[in-house]
């Protein structure tokens, strides 16, 4: 077979970077190009082709992810960061037709309702789900009254948000306000416990809406990332989740977040994307990564998952490259090759 050249953005993050892993784990023959906004993205220098692209807001970003894709024969793109979602899912079909690669994004309506924790809590609400108490804040007398009929503590976070940025933890009324006053754009909603309950579950789905399969893991996160990831069955969030991916129609792998609480399995934030914990759920027998060009480029028939239990730990590592090659990047906006080295030593 010829190799089958991928698109993964975001590769200075650990969505990109464990999106790359997982492509490295799986059994295609594969050329990735890595792509990011900044010269000093590991990613750039571990994969075998590195672009240097635009961020989101810029103009001549669309543009320059066709350009990418044409001059690598890219068949298929898949995203990391959260900021590249929409503009992508917006013009998923222009990208398609102009470059002939399969983007693995899940629709607009999709992707708005991840994004925006209000519209997750409408959803979860609509569909029959578990849901945190929410509420939109007004005025402070009234987001007082509010707060009381839900009961402290409730967490203070922006509708729209990423990377664990601006969440407070509000414990009593006298902090509520102020907090309030410091994010842009909040929402308040129910402090879910216990803490040490906390999962996340993705469900992979076809172009045709069934459900491939699920992978579930209990999860301890380190300012938003997960450090510590526990691959069992846990039927009561495999369910849960499945009827949500149900309700949702996502399109390819959507991750749900929720911690198990005295009521059930309650989901507080749905990422339709692939996940930080991507290559650990490819090493556990669920390769989301290669699921995606196996069905939607290479249109072919997965056979069932065959997921193992085990323990994921994460930590620190380094790669290292020459100085000319950090310059030669910043100067040209690409390079060639895996020209950093990643030592063995731990």
């Amino acid at each position: 077979m010829d190799k089958i050249n991928v698109l993964v953005t975001g590769v200075g993050g650990n969505v990109g970077q464990g999106i790359i892993k997982a492509l490295r784990l799986s059994k295609l023959n594969l050329r990735i190009i890595g792509a990011d906004a900044s010269p000093y993205s590991p990613g750039l220098y571990r994969v075998d082709k590195g672009y240097i692209v635009p961020r989101t807001s810029e103009k001549n970003y669309l543009p320059e992810m066709i350009r990418i894709c044409q001059k690598e024969k890219a068949r298929c793109v898949m995203l990391g960061p959260d900021q590249e979602l929409l503009s992508m899912a917006q013009n998923k079909e222009i990208v398609e037709q102009e470059t002939g690669a399969k983007v693995i994004i899940s629709s607009v309506n999709v992707i708005e309702t991840g994004n925006d924790k209000w519209l997750t809590y409408l959803f979860c609400r609509e569909a029959g789900l578990n849901y945190p108490k929410s509420f939109i804040p007004t005025s402070p007398e009234e987001n007082l009254a509010q707060a009381g009929k839900i009961g402290f503590p409730l967490i203070v976070k922006p509708r729209v948000g990423f990377g664990s940025k601006d969440i407070f933890v509000v414990r009593k009324k006298e902090e509520l306000n102020p907090v309030i006053q410091r994010i842009y754009n909040p929402i308040i909603q129910e402090y879910l416990l216990p803490d040490d309950e906390e999962y996340t579950s993705e469900v992979f789905t076809f172009a045709d809406g069934i459900q491939y399969g699920t992978i579930t893991m209990k999860r301890k996160l380190l300012r938003g990332t997960s450090v510590v990831a526990i691959c069992d069955d846990y039927p009561e969030i495999r369910t849960e989740a499945q009827k949500a991916s149900l309700a949702l129609k996502p399109y390819g792998p959507c991750n749900f977040q929720m911690r198990l609480t005295k009521t059930g399995p309650t989901i507080f934030e749905i990422n339709p994307r692939f996940s930080g914990t991507t290559v650990a759920r490819a090493k556990f027998g669920f390769n989301s990564p290669e699921n995606a060009i196996r069905h939607f480029v290479l249109q072919e028939k997965l056979p069932p998952p065959n997921i193992e239990k085990g323990v994921m730990l994460r930590f620190w590592e380094e790669i290292y490259l020459e100085q000319k090659r950090l310059e030669q990047m910043a100067a040209a906006g690409e390079i060639e090759g895996k020209v950093a080295c990643k030592p063995d030593y731990f």
